[in-house]
């Protein structure tokens, strides 16, 4: 072990030593430090990031907190305010009543009506009675077909007929390098 420590020691200050040349590995030695480097970013990535997790899980819990207060501590007010309001004559639009105050004002937004569809049920009637209004979208099944094309260079071949497939192109997906504990 002390071994061990000493060589990394040693090839620590030979790196610090060459940072005016480029740094290469070029011996398993060398590469190890540098996996261990590597990993050692990893692990202190992860733990910081599962410090910064439950640190997110401990605001949104004090938040919750925050919230419930402010729910407590208000609502016999604003419960108050809204019958006060009710008995004072206040400006009307067709979407909302208010009341100014000093400080600020008091709202009363109307109740509205909104429309919510069961995308099933609705589609159907649709159909039916609006044809109009219904999008038809093809689309291939992209994972079936994939596998009876080849690629050929450049092109994309169609197993069955041995044709270049048109609107499919080829490109190049770049390796990617990453350590393993």
């Amino acid at each position: 072990m002390i071994d061990n420590e000493i060589f990394e020691a040693e090839l620590e200050e030979e790196m610090r030593a060459e940072e005016t040349a480029e740094f290469t590995i070029d011996t398993d030695e060398a590469a190890e430090w540098a996996l261990k480097k590597v990993l050692a970013a990893k692990k202190e990535r992860d733990r910081l990031t599962a410090l910064v997790d439950a640190e997110r899980e401990r605001l949104d819990r004090t938040q919750e907190d925050i919230d419930k207060r402010y729910e407590n501590d208000t609502s016999y007010l604003l419960f108050k305010l809204s019958e006060y309001f009710k008995t004072v004559e206040h400006k009307e639009t067709k979407t909302q009543e208010s009341y100014q105050l000093l400080s600020g004002k008091l709202v009363f937004k109307k109740p509205t009506q909104k429309m919510e569809q069961d995308k099933g049920v609705f589609l159907e009637w649709c159909k039916t009675n609006a044809p109009e209004y219904v999008k038809t979208e093809q689309s291939v099944e992209w994972g079936q077909i994939k596998k009876n094309m080849k690629i050929v260079g450049d092109a994309v071949i169609y197993d069955a007929t041995g044709e270049i497939v048109s609107g499919v192109a080829v490109s190049e997906v770049a390796g990617v390098f990453d350590v393993k504990a």
